[in-house]
């Protein structure tokens, strides 16, 4: 129990004095009451008993005399016997009754405190007995009471002078014998508590005793000096500790920096060589690399985030991201993974989800990275599904439900809370089987709990898995970046889907429905021509075509042959869907007369752009369109609208980050000038008219951050170039010090090409604008 302020000081509320005081009193009085109790009831019944006596006595002496004048009515006489009985002490009233009438009455009688004795009156005569009378006597009990009352405060006036000469010796022998040397005690123990040297403690005794306080003072004495040291022990400890903690912070920050430098490199060169003109192959191996790359980065951040979790320094985000972009992309970078091992990965999202939000991608990237890699390990034979829904919509926020089924070895009940802890998997065996260090799901516990959720685990096992987690996201006004006439054309078109998966129907029904689409969709091959027909006769035949490319019992290119045979199907497009594409399936595809070609799984544009593609397109068309195809196609309309004409000043002082990045700037028909450090930067933006500065923030002779703060020293009133840090640093502290240094925005490293076209598209739009109001 803490220790309150007041308790802390020189005078408890419940010191053992006070609590010896009141035992005492208590007690004694308790005693006291006791005693006189007995004593009061000692004496009240030798009061009673002296008065039975006496009552007994009128009874013995007085009954047969008044009987005898009685019979012969000698009403002198029983005057005579009722004034003796009077006489007696305590009585109060004699009355002789004849016949219930009252002959002779004597004294007074009260309400309280009597007692009334009647005794009936016989005379024998001649052997008979012969009723006369009755004889009522009422005696006062006051003088009883009274007595009582006196003697009870006599002996509680002599019970409590005992017990207060008592209580004062005990308290008088046990503040000698204990108290003063507790409340030495109980001193020392503040002056430690407050942080002030104590001395050894001992006691104010003239000559030393073996006894029990003398035990505990030298206990007390060794204790002390043992909590002194270890204070001092473990005092030098958290020092280096913070001090190892500071330089492996440190570390982990220029390590991460070391990294990104060369990660840029690559990432940047690979965005130049995917928008470069590549045949299908070769874009094929660029994304691959891209997606390493990426995966690379987040194992890097991963590590950052260990550093930051031990450390309690972990800062969640809140950035405006695309929900189904960031699900995409990380299904896409599994999706090899899963064909190796003969796996379906799907991704539903329920069509209610918001398509921009605010949150931490980053953080939520790695928790679905984590979870479906693991998924993917532990499963064997069947499916990896992600499914996101929307399970409350708030103003203005939104609580998202992530899932990740998996159809893997499970995990039994004793195991479940083991694979949340630290460098632990299920058991060792599973460990030297499936590899990995245990510490993917910890990490996916602690970032979950950072952003107010937590992560729960289903699992039967050799019956799979199914983990889940909430996170509430704010919306935002960003409207979903589809062209209004790529959806307008697929709106009302009927659409059939035949898969003998009904988990591929389950996923893309919702998707094809949400774009205005007519979907129908059958897991049996042999109900195709007979839904082809039936919509055909009743003059609403099928636009579209969806079918897989291996179903049991036949292929979808026999499907596609057979339908190319019938006249009446000659305006149907096909699209063929596989998990596992080949190099010869265009080929295929092109004699099979099909016009599409969907690798599964596939991000939602480019499902959407191939069906555009495919539906714009004459069917007498031999292109087979791909998501390569149809990136490039689009791409191409895209850079048309991204001609931005601007002058940019890059300052950096890595030569193969300046390569990159001044390609990227010019593909976007940008004017690039480098310096290599922040003084030359500082001379050419004098000497020259730049639209935007792009600013390393590390650099030789003088930084980015010293250089920003200058440019803005040097601005003229209502002057102010937009200067936007590429840092390579990715904690919170450095982005905040670039915008301290004056820099209006970031773009952490690695650079990419999408982060810049990003930034510009943003400058042009504000640019724009200003014009606008200018010319208004």
């Amino acid at each position: 129990m803490a220790i309150t302020h007041a308790q802390s000081g020189r005078k408890f509320r419940q010191g053992i004095a006070k609590q010896l005081v009141f035992w005492i009193l208590f007690v004694s009085s308790i005693i006291t009451l006791i005693i006189t109790a007995i004593h009061l009831l000692f004496d009240y019944r030798h009061d009673m008993e002296e008065l039975d006596d006496r009552l007994l006595q009128i009874e013995k002496s007085y009954v047969s005399t008044v009987a005898a004048a009685l019979w012969v009515d000698d009403i002198d006489q029983l005057k005579v016997q009722v004034s003796g009985i009077k006489n007696i002490s305590d009585i109060l009233l004699v009355e002789l009754f004849r016949d219930g009438e009252s002959i002779i009455r004597l004294g007074y009688n009260k309400e309280d405190y009597v007692q009334t004795k009647q005794w009936p009156i016989f005379y024998r005569y001649e052997g008979e007995q012969h009723r006369l009378g009755l004889l009522a006597v009422t005696a006062n009990l006051e003088p009883v009471y009274q007595n009582l009352y006196d003697k009870a405060l006599l002996v509680l006036f002599t019970q409590a002078a005992k017990t207060f000469v008592v209580s004062a010796f005990i308290l008088f022998v046990v503040y000698r014998l204990i108290g003063r040397h507790l409340s030495r005690l109980s001193q020392s123990m503040r002056s430690i508590r407050a942080g002030l040297a104590s001395t050894p403690l001992s006691l104010n005794r003239k000559k030393p005793l073996d006894d029990e306080l003398n035990f505990m003072v030298l206990s007390y004495n060794k204790m002390i000096l043992s909590l002194q040291q270890s204070f001092e022990q473990l005092n030098e400890a958290k020092q280096k500790a913070e001090q190892a903690s500071q330089v492996k912070s440190e570390f982990v920050a220029n390590m991460s920096h070391e990294i990104r430098t060369p990660m840029n490199g690559i990432i940047g060169t690979t965005s130049l060589l995917l928008s470069s003109d590549l045949n299908e192959e070769q874009l094929h191996l660029a994304e691959i690399i891209n997606r390493s790359s990426y995966n690379l980065l987040d194992l890097i951040n991963g590590v950052l985030d260990l550093s930051k979790i031990e450390s309690g320094r972990l800062e969640i985000e809140s950035i405006e991201f695309s929900l189904t972009e960031l699900c995409e992309g990380v299904i896409e970078l599994f999706t090899p993974r899963a064909r190796e091992k003969g796996l379906a990965l799907k991704l539903q999202i329920a069509s209610s989800i918001d398509h921009y939000l605010l949150g931490d991608p980053m953080r939520l990237r790695q928790v679905l990275s984590n979870l479906i890699g693991n998924a993917i390990k532990f499963t064997h034979s069947g499916h990896v599904l992600l499914k996101v829904e929307c399970l409350e919509q708030l103003p203005q926020k939104q609580k998202i439900l992530f899932n990740v089924y998996d159809t893997g070895i499970g995990i039994d009940q004793a195991h479940r809370d083991k694979v949340f802890e630290k460098f632990s998997q299920v058991d060792n065996s599973t460990t030297r089987k499936y590899d990995g260090t245990g510490l993917g799901l910890a990490i996916c516990k602690e970032l979950v709990e950072a952003m107010d959720s937590k992560i729960h685990l289903e699992s039967t096992h050799n019956q799979g898995s199914h983990f889940s987690f909430d996170i509430t996201f704010s919306t935002t006004s960003h409207l979903l970046s589809k062209n209004e006439e790529d959806l307008r054309q697929l709106t009302n078109k009927r659409v059939l889907y035949v898969d003998d998966e009904i988990l591929n129907l389950k996923v893309f029904k919702p998707l094809l429905t949400s774009w205005g689409m007519i979907t129908d969709e059958t897991s049996n091959p042999d109900e195709l021509f007979e839904r082809l027909n039936k919509q055909f006769n009743c003059g609403n035949p099928y636009h579209l075509l969806l079918v897989d490319k291996n179903m049991q019992g036949i292929s979808g290119y026999e499907i596609a042959q057979s339908i190319r045979k019938n006249a009446k199907f000659v305006q149907l497009k096909i699209i063929l869907t596989s998990a596992e594409p080949e190099h010869s399936d265009i080929e295929k595809c092109q004699k099979a007369g099909i016009q599409g070609l969907m690798a599964t799984p596939a991000k939602d544009h480019e499902i959407l752009n191939i069906i555009n593609l495919v539906l714009s397109n004459s069917i007498f068309n031999t292109q087979v369109f791909t998501k390569y195809s149809a990136k490039k196609t689009f791409e191409q309309q895209l850079d048309q609208e991204h001609d931005f004409d601007l002058n940019i000043l890059l300052v950096e002082d890595i030569r193969v980050n300046q390569i990159v990045a001044t390609k990227i700037l010019k593909s976007f028909n940008c004017e690039v000038t480098v310096a290599d450090n922040g003084q030359k930067a500082i001379e050419l933006w004098q000497h020259g008219e730049f639209d935007i500065i792009f600013m390393d923030c590390f650099m030789p002779q003088m930084d980015g951050f010293e250089a920003a703060r200058q440019i803005r020293r040097r601005e003229e009133p209502g002057q102010h170039i937009k200067i936007i840090a590429i840092t390579a640093g990715s904690q919170t502290e450095d982005k905040q010090k670039c915008l301290d240094a004056g820099m209006d925005d970031f773009i952490n490293k690695p650079i990419s090409r999408d982060a810049i076209l990003s930034t510009l598209a943003a400058h042009n739009k504000r640019k724009n604008s200003e014009a606008l109001q200018q010319a208004t």
